[in-house]
């Protein structure tokens, strides 16, 4: 869930962002919650025709157990890590509450300033504003 909250005429926006999200595999079988802030990017020249925004954000992310993918690359890896997003949506004007989303979902110790490992997701889903 996210919820503007300030905007700079129609150009950029920041959000408040809340993430839930479940893991499961053969590696991860865990729950992931997220809080971000994200700027968003709103006008591009072709919008008349595929409306598309940018954002991109940070914050933090903590898993309910350590990931075994992220224990895999760092033995010292953490349920609490930073949290990266960046984000491109596509829509179409006739339809301005629906978008397709593709989001890189990045989490990290920031070089060793909140914890240790890395893994990255890429994301892809429709979002729909309410």
């Amino acid at each position: 869930l996210a919820r503007e909250i300030y905007r700079y005429k129609q150009w950029l926006s920041f959000e408040l962002e809340g993430q839930v999200g479940k893991h499961f595999g053969p590696k991860d079988d865990q729950w992931e919650f997220v809080v971000a802030i994200l700027g968003r990017w709103h006008r591009f020249p072709w919008d008349n025709y595929i409306d598309t925004s940018f954002a991109m954000g940070a914050g933090l992310s903590l898993n309910s157990e350590v990931s075994q993918l992220e224990l895999d690359r760092d033995e010292n890896a953490q349920r609490l890590l930073g949290y990266l997003a960046f984000e491109t949506t596509f829509g179409l004007p006739q339809y301005p509450r629906w978008d397709l989303m593709i989001r890189v979902h990045h989490r990290s110790g920031a070089q060793g300033m909140i914890g240790e490992s890395v893994t990255n997701y890429l994301c892809v889903g429709l979002k729909f504003a309410f």
